[in-house]
């Protein structure tokens, strides 16, 4: 299941929105306002997240615990001070490294 949320001026969504979605697997919401990313909790089968362009300052665990099939994220062009994996899933998103900067993380 695909939604495309992109370009809608959105600046903070309820935490149930996709709560009734479980089949989601790829997520669209670039070009935004969004502050965070508390929306997620229910979306457990996320495979593809684009949150780029919004204004984003933190990713916490919290965020990522909830998404165990992610393989793709995308989070450039963001306000990110920083990215804290430390208690992120071993799945793709989650390996390696458990802790870094933006800049770090965003590097092409």
């Amino acid at each position: 299941l695909f939604r495309d949320l992109s370009s809608n001026q959105l600046n903070s969504l309820p935490p149930t929105l996709f709560a009734t979605t479980d089949q989601l697997t790829h997520l669209q919401m670039s070009f935004n306002q969004l502050t965070t990313a508390e929306f997620l909790l229910p979306c457990a089968k996320l495979e593809t997240l684009d949150l780029s362009h919004n204004h984003l300052k933190h990713l916490v665990p919290d965020d990522m615990l909830v998404l165990p099939s992610l393989q793709s994220l995308s989070l450039s062009s963001n306000a990110l001070l920083d990215v804290n994996l430390l208690s992120a899933p071993s799945g793709p998103i989650g390996q390696g490294r458990k802790t870094a900067s933006a800049a770090e993380c965003f590097r092409g």
